[in-house]
């Protein structure tokens, strides 16, 4: 399963027509899917980045996510390809580092800021996005499997001003193979390292609850990630066992308890290890 969010109807397009995706009906944001993809067009801004693709997270799991879009660059053409291998917020310095993985894309630093920039810094990518993204998306999978791709829309030679919606579909559909090459073995990846859940750890939580087909997909990508992150344990002694606190907490009667606490669980464990 592929997951892409993107900023504008413009970018997603070329995405939407290559990949057939269809216009699910009554979604918080504008969302289009086929079997195995979703793209979800979210809004300019980190912060409305960030709340799309939580959305996503928890309607549509996936275990690989790309943000994808335009942005500036200092020096680049338009129409460059570019994958980020660090992401600053400009308004906290906060920085994340996406994992390396082979492909023929250029790699650049990218810088996520708050308002659009008409003066570039140097070898950088310049974004509104990327960190809310990249900051929302960890929590559901790993940096391996956690991207930003740009394709450069400006740049001091043809600034801001310069962009239209036809442009920038135009500038896309030109990088629509590239993108679809660096994101199929992102798939392939995700079948190799994501782990199985052992059906006896499975079955203990089907036993105790009920869970919708919705609600099982996400617990199959919770479970998975507890396993990754080694919370907990896929040997003999323990992959059979529920986590303590869903055993004494009164709480947790139903299932959408229980993923509220897997969630939030997993999320301030992952901090540590």
């Amino acid at each position: 399963m592929l997951n892409f969010v993107v900023a504008f109807q413009a970018e997603a397009n070329p995405l939407i027509r290559h990949y057939k995706l269809k216009r699910e009906p009554n979604t918080c944001f504008p969302v289009f899917s086929s079997a195995d993809t979703t793209l979800i067009i979210s809004g300019m801004g980190r912060n409305l980045a960030s709340a799309a693709t939580a959305w996503l997270a928890a309607t549509k799991p996936a275990p690989v996510w790309v943000n994808f879009g335009i942005a500036g660059h200092r020096t680049k053409d338009p129409g460059h390809l570019l994958v980020a291998n660090k992401i600053t917020e400009s308004g906290t310095g906060k920085n994340w580092y996406p994992v390396h993985i082979k492909t023929p894309l250029e790699s650049e630093q990218l810088t996520t800021f708050d308002e659009i920039q008409r003066s570039y810094h140097p070898d950088m990518l310049h974004d509104m996005e990327a960190s809310g993204f990249f900051e929302t998306a960890i929590r559901f999978t790993t940096a391996e499997l956690t991207h930003s791709v740009k394709v450069v829309s400006d740049n001091e030679a043809h600034p801001v001003e310069s962009i239209d919606k036809p442009g920038v579909e135009e500038v896309i559909t030109a990088n629509v193979t590239e993108i679809v090459r660096f994101s199929d073995p992102l798939c392939q990846l995700a079948q190799e390292i994501q782990p199985i859940v052992p059906v006896a750890l499975n079955d203990s939580y089907q036993e105790r609850w009920k869970f919708t087909i919705t609600q099982h997909h996400q617990l199959q990508r919770l479970l998975q990630r507890r396993l990754a992150l080694g919370i907990d344990s896929t040997g003999a002694s323990g992959s059979n066992s529920l986590p303590p606190e869903l055993h004494t907490k009164v709480s947790m009667h139903n299932s959408k308890s229980v993923l509220r606490w897997l969630q939030n669980d997993t999320n301030a464990k992952a901090e540590f290890y």
